[in-house]
């Protein structure tokens, strides 16, 4: 409720709003006329618009006795909410009000010349109707805006379920996900492509939107539905990125990616490969899962875990893609599998220096890693080839046969390069 003081109405101007409730067919009957969007409406005999133009006239008839008069805008708010609700902006509305107070006005005028009232009075009077239209203006956008706050709440709500139910394991029931999807306004896309992070490092677009209205100045030029401007949502969470403190604003990401937080890190589900990933999440680090089926959405979650480990254990401050690290992921898997491996195919080097252990290593994994070749192997190493055959020879005693052997190699370089990495 807004506390409302019209201007004070003569006596005699008074009398002249007491006419209104008889206006109201004449009011609704122009409404059709000149807001298309209400004409079918309320050719179908639509309750609501003839609900408000009789709740408005009437009320107005109270507030014109004079003083400070709190305005019950239920019914306005209410219109404001069912403006939404019919997937239209603020501006049908606004109009009605708008030919609601011309019809009014003009009649009211009309009446006011034939008993001869002074011109002073008849302008007292049009100011009053018109800042009574100015409110009931207010209260419909405060409608409007909380009617769009809390879609957008539940929308994102639901957004946030059906990403938590994609990356579930066991994998949902396919009927689950289709309904959960439905509920959620997303469409199931053929793959998915899944990237987490720290929950505290979210990049913008991902936070959550605050569930609060909009100012009636946003909310009046904007289409039910449509997607919100940054400049929308400056009461949110997401105004701590552009103060000076805070990190520069980056990308944002695509419009229908999901996003919630499971197993503690911030988590995007995106319909087919993460390509635009890697922008928006540069600046932290973050693992990025392949694209996969959408059953197999979990699988993608844990290789983005995987992946985000990675970069956190080596210090990288960028997105790091699972594809491109499936060697790595493959043995951090299982550390001490890998450890036990290493423990036994480099046990013939444990008598060693730790400096000549470190060279016969490296040695070891250049030639595996080059098959033999002398040249390519002093290349990588930047040492003399004659110094090269020097530490095969070396090795050729210290591991004898293996060094012939398809899987000894196989095992060896294995934990070569894990050891390396």
């Amino acid at each position: 409720m807004n506390l409302v003081q019209l201007p004070e109405l003569p006596g005699e101007a008074y009398v002249l709003a007491a006419h209104l409730p008889a206006l109201a067919d004449e009011i609704v009957a122009a409404i059709a006329a000149d807001v298309p969007e209400y004409a079918r409406p309320l050719a179908r005999g639509s309750g609501a618009v003839r609900r408000g133009v009789h709740s408005a006239l009437a009320e107005f008839v109270e507030l014109s006795r004079g003083g400070a008069v709190a305005v019950r805008g239920a019914v306005a708010v209410d219109l404001g909410r069912r403006e939404v609700r019919a997937g239209r902006s603020l501006d049908a509305l606004l109009s009605a009000y708008r030919t609601g107070a011309r019809v009014a006005w003009r009649r009211l005028a009309a009446l006011g010349l034939e008993a001869g009232l002074a011109p002073e009075t008849l302008v007292v009077l049009a100011e009053a109707i018109f800042a009574y239209v100015d409110e009931l203006s207010a209260e419909s956008a405060e409608g409007f805006a909380r009617e769009q706050a809390e879609r957008a709440g539940e929308l994102e709500r639901r957004r946030r379920s059906l990403a938590e139910l994609l990356v579930a394991t066991p994998a949902p029931d396919a009927g689950a996900v289709a309904a959960a999807a439905e509920a959620a306004h997303w469409r199931l896309p053929t793959t998915v492509a899944i990237a987490v992070w720290r929950e505290h490092e979210a990049p913008d677009g991902l936070a959550a939107p605050a569930a609060t209205p909009l100012s009636p100045a946003v909310t009046a030029s904007s289409p039910a539905g449509a997607p919100l401007s940054p400049a929308a949502t400056a009461s949110s969470p997401a105004d701590a990125l552009s103060s000076p403190a805070a990190a520069p604003a980056r990308p944002a990401l695509p419009a229908d990616a999901l996003r919630a937080t499971v197993e503690g890190l911030a988590c995007a589900v995106l319909a087919g490969p993460a390509r635009e990933l890697p922008s928006a999440l540069d600046g932290r680090p973050a693992g990025i899962g392949p694209a996969v089926p959408l059953a197999d959405a979990a699988r993608s979650f844990r290789l983005a875990c995987a992946a985000l480990a990675l970069a956190e254990d080596r210090g990288i401050d960028a997105p790091l893609a699972a594809d491109a690290h499936r060697v790595e992921l493959l043995w951090r898997a299982e550390p001490a599998l890998v450890a036990e491996l290493a423990a036994e195919r480099l046990s013939p080097l444990s008598a060693e220096t730790v400096n000549s252990r470190a060279r016969l290593e490296a040695t070891l994994l250049a030639w595996l890693r080059h098959a033999g070749t002398i040249a390519a192997v002093a290349g990588e190493l930047d040492v003399h080839p004659q110094t090269v055959r020097y530490r095969l020879g070396r090795l050729r005693e210290l591991f004898g046969a293996a060094l012939d052997e398809p899987d000894a190699r196989f095992e060896l370089e294995l934990v070569l390069r894990a050891r390396a990495a």
